[in-house]
């Protein structure tokens, strides 16, 4: 149990109390099914076919850069330099393989990230060397022990089964914690030796194709790396490149299927359809009117949906930039005021439980002083848990404390302190403090009188700025604006 325990009746309290933090606009929830608009194999065929029919017309064209201008969906790619990481791995591999690998010579199309791609090339060189790594990534907090050794022991169970002849790529979708490669068998790319860390770097670009390297350690983490091959070439070329796209007929099936889901939603429940028809539901969180839906980013259609509707409320099928969405309405919040879900409460009773800390803190450093004569040496050497630290420049301007850091509190409350004698506690930006102050001194030349002169209209403009801001933006939320156009 926490030595600073936490009732919900606390948290509640502090929320009311403190309610003016959270006040915000209207806000929805709701969760969607996305059906994307994703080319089918028909139009990748038709696609192919297309740029299948350019290949002698671009090995003869005269004027090479028109041809790539009128033909090509990537219609700059003139004289352009490639390398291994300009490509798919699959893409690269069936390039930089190409028995058409040379000066002259087309290579492909080749499919690639959503396009076929046709390369003329017109030279080979040596570049940069590049390698190509795949790699399992395992957590670490180096601060703290046990997750150490952890760590290592969990690289080492990896390394043994990768001895029994378990494969790289189904133990990086199992263990590792890097989730966008582990998808792809913890493969990482193409990437020259300044692209990674220089750890992981050295340890690549200093083995063999095929080895197994490490644990390594970096700031992300324990990584055991497969070393998947070394390439220095880098060709000149130009390209015609066709992206793969939905046709129409695609579109309107993809459609349809987003229909004949919110039909079945409506009859069978939303949750219950996306689970039979084995579809993600995903959650939009708190939104406003104006604000970005997650996944969505800003859509009118969205906003009419979610602040024209009920809760439980099923949209029709929305026409999304890249595919169709179909939403159910979760919760409204129009009392202007953030609710107080999970994660809200979660924060509130961190607060709370570093306001108990504090408190504590403050209790016994009080008791400290009073029984210390006034000696910061007599504390320390009967509590060698506390440090005492000793500054011979502490600096109003900035809040810096020689020796200690950046402290603007605890500078400010240093300079109200009495000449030699212990202070009560002070707070300062992460805790609590006691301070004697040997000494204080005025830049050479300062007139404080004059300063106070300088400071003072500045300091009123702060808080005038701060007053009509306050003022407008609650004059913002009450304010009915009627269209009368």
């Amino acid at each position: 149990a926490s030595k600073f325990p936490v009732k919900d009746e606390e948290i509640k309290a502090w929320y009311e109390a403190h309610k003016g933090q959270f006040q915000q606009e209207p806000t929805r929830s709701a969760e969607f099914v996305f059906f994307p608009l994703t080319p089918s194999s028909q139009d990748s065929l038709r696609a192919k076919k297309e740029i299948d029919g350019l290949v002698s017309e671009f090995a003869s064209a005269s004027d090479e850069a028109e041809f790539v201008k009128i033909q090509s969906d990537i219609p700059d790619a003139v004289n352009v330099t490639r390398t291994r990481a300009d490509f798919s791995p699959v893409a690269g591999d069936k390039i930089f393989n190409s028995p058409n690998l040379a000066p002259g010579k087309i290579v492909g199309p080749v499919a690639d990230r959503g396009y076929y791609r046709l390369l003329k090339i017109k030279s080979i060189s040596t570049g940069e060397p590049m390698a190509s790594a795949s790699h399992i990534l395992i957590s670490v907090n180096p601060a703290d022990k046990a997750s150490v050794e952890s760590a290592h022991a969990l690289a080492r169970k990896i390394l043994d089964e990768l001895k029994k002849g378990t494969s790289f790529t189904s133990l990086a979708a199992k263990y590792s914690q890097d989730p966008g490669s582990a998808r792809n068998g913890g493969d990482v790319g193409w990437f020259t030796k300044e692209r990674m860390v220089p750890q992981f770097s050295n340890a690549v670009f200093s083995g063999k194709p095929g080895q197994v390297v490490g644990p390594v350690q970096t700031q992300f983490g324990l990584h055991i790396i497969k070393i998947d091959g070394f390439d220095n070439r880098q060709i000149v070329c130009s390209e015609v490149a066709r992206q793969l796209k939905p046709s129409s007929l695609t579109s309107e099936s993809i459609k349809r299927k987003a229909m004949m889901f919110r039909q079945n939603a409506k009859s069978n429940g939303f949750d219950e359809t996306a689970k039979l028809q084995k579809l993600e539901l995903m959650p939009t969180g708190n939104f406003t009117r104006q604000s970005l839906v997650s996944q969505l980013g800003m859509d009118e259609q969205v906003a009419s949906f979610a602040f024209g509707s009920n809760d439980g409320a099923i949209s029709d099928v929305i026409n999304n930039e890249n595919g169709f969405v179909v939403m159910k309405l979760l919760s409204k919040n129009d009392s202007g005021y953030r609710p107080l879900d999970d994660e809200l409460k979660a924060m509130i009773k961190a607060e709370l439980v570093r306001q108990k800390q504090g408190a504590a803190l403050k209790t016994r450093l009080a008791g400290l002083s009073k029984s210390s004569g006034g000696s910061l040496d007599a504390i320390v050497k009967s509590h060698p848990e506390l440090h005492k630290i000793t500054s011979n420049l502490i600096a109003w301007r900035n809040g810096s404390i020689e020796g200690y850091g950046a402290d603007r509190r605890l500078v400010e409350a240093m300079a109200g302190m009495k000449l030699n004698k212990l202070s009560v506690p002070v707070q300062t930006s992460n805790g609590y403090a006691l301070v004697k102050l040997d000494g204080r001194q005025l830049p050479y030349g300062m007139d404080i009188e004059a300063e106070k002169k300088r400071v003072l209209p500045q300091l009123l403009k702060v808080k005038q700025d701060q007053l009509f801001k306050t003022y407008f933006e609650a004059a913002r939320r009450t304010a009915k604006i009627e269209d009368n156009r």
